[in-house]
Formats: C-alpha cells, structure tokens, sequence
C-alpha cells in the first residue's frame, strides 16, 4: 500500500506472525482483536522484533478492536487494559469499536 507520504506499509493481521510474512522495512500496520484471539500471539512477536533490534515499536501502527460485549461504559477501559496486557504494550495507536 502506498502512503501519501511514499512509505510502503506492511498489513500484519490473522496469523501474520506464525506465517513469517512480518517485513521490517517501512512503517508497518498491525491488526489484531480479541474477538480474532491473536493478542496475545501477536504480543509476543512484537517483543520478540523489539527486544532483537528488527523494528522500533514508533515504526509499528498497531490497531485492536473493541469486542461487541464490551460496549457498556464501564466495561471499556478494562477491555483496553486487557488487550494491552495480552499485546504486552504501552498503548495503542488506533482502538476501533466493534460492531
């Protein structure tokens, strides 16, 4: 995918790290969610790029998604905590809603 800025982005989703596909030029776009149950697998492959010196986590746009039965306000924040904890990170560059 070509970006307005001309930096070639990777998509990483479903199974992207089991298959080896991961490319460490560019900035790269990785989709996960818990309703996908690739989280925690995808947080470990991220460290694994991190803690070897592959990629930068600010080269890294990493999305998940917000499962449907977690749209009560209170159930949120926990929900994001959760996919944060099983994505072993900081934070997330974009958090989508489910639908």
């Amino acid at each position: 995918m070509l970006l307005y800025h001309p930096t070639q982005m990777s998509i990483l989703t479903w199974r992207t790290f089991e298959t080896g596909a991961f490319s460490t030029s560019g900035l790269q776009h990785i989709d996960v969610a818990e309703m996908y149950g690739n989280e925690e697998a995808i947080g470990q492959g991220i460290q694994e790029l991190v803690g070897a010196g592959n990629v930068k986590r600010k080269d890294l746009f990493i999305v998940s998604k917000l499962g449907n039965n977690h749209h009560a306000p209170d159930a949120v924040l926990p929900a994001v905590q959760a996919s944060l904890s099983k994505l072993q990170l900081e934070y997330l560059d974009l958090y989508h809603i489910h639908w």
